[in-house]
């Protein structure tokens, strides 16, 4: 499954059911702007129905995150499985669960720039000039889409979110522990222009590669779970 991260932070969950098996890799609740939530009874908020989406069918109660009146959901104490009720601000049951993403948690993706598809000129060579050491208004020159999200639209936001993928492994596509140009970079060149089969891997894999991604098939299917489905 796709790994799941706090927003701008480290990695939460392999894959979809650790959320609710106890498996968290952090156990630190975190806000929607990426701050460990402190105390006995952290509040992480979402803005999610008791269906899984992002808000019921009664429009009231479509609130995302940062609106006055939200919800939130709290991690069990005990095993840090995510519990099914949330409360209201006001400390009224409401038995919403805590289902669908929201901005706490995200879902490292090679769209860069958020714009919903991941291009070879634009996030292929952002991330190739991230890794290369390019910073400041350099990084994003003529690389950004046109309709790049409005939270990623600036050298520091594609920064901050390419940062996020470092330190995250999202960018560790061997499993190798460490994010090589030459290696995760080329495979992730390669794999946005097309290159399938043992071509894509040849001589880009560290010798230490982790054992479940050390073939073509498993860097293909990894990167495949990194591209917003179209």
């Amino acid at each position: 499954g796709v790994r799941i991260y706090y927003y701008r932070g480290e990695k939460v969950a392999d894959h979809y059911d650790d959320l609710y098996n106890g498996n968290w890799d952090s156990q630190e609740p975190r806000d929607q702007n990426g701050n460990i939530i402190g105390g006995d009874n952290p509040q992480v908020f979402t803005g999610t129905g008791s269906d899984g989406t992002w808000g019921p069918i009664i429009t009231f109660f479509r609130r995302p995150l940062g609106a006055s009146f939200s919800f939130y959901g709290l991690p069990k104490t005990s095993g840090k499985e995510l519990n099914d009720d949330t409360k209201a601000l006001g400390g009224t049951d409401t038995l919403r669960g805590f289902y669908a993403l929201s901005e706490v948690l995200s879902v490292g993706s090679l769209d860069v720039d958020g714009n919903g598809t991941v291009g070879l000129l634009t996030d292929g060579l952002l991330l190739v000039r991230y890794l290369i050491g390019t910073r400041g208004a350099a990084l994003t020159n003529l690389a950004l889409a046109a309709d790049a999200r409005e939270d990623r639209d600036t050298h520091e936001e594609i920064a901050a979110y390419l940062q996020g993928l470092v330190d995250g492994a999202v960018l560790d596509v061997d499993g190798n522990g460490t994010v090589g140009l030459l290696t995760d970079g080329l495979l992730i060149v390669r794999y946005l222009i097309g290159t399938r089969g043992s071509a894509l891997t040849n001589l880009a894999l560290a010798a230490d590669a982790h054992e479940n991604r050390d073939t073509h098939q498993e860097i293909t299917a990894y990167l495949d779970s990194l591209v917003p489905p179209q």
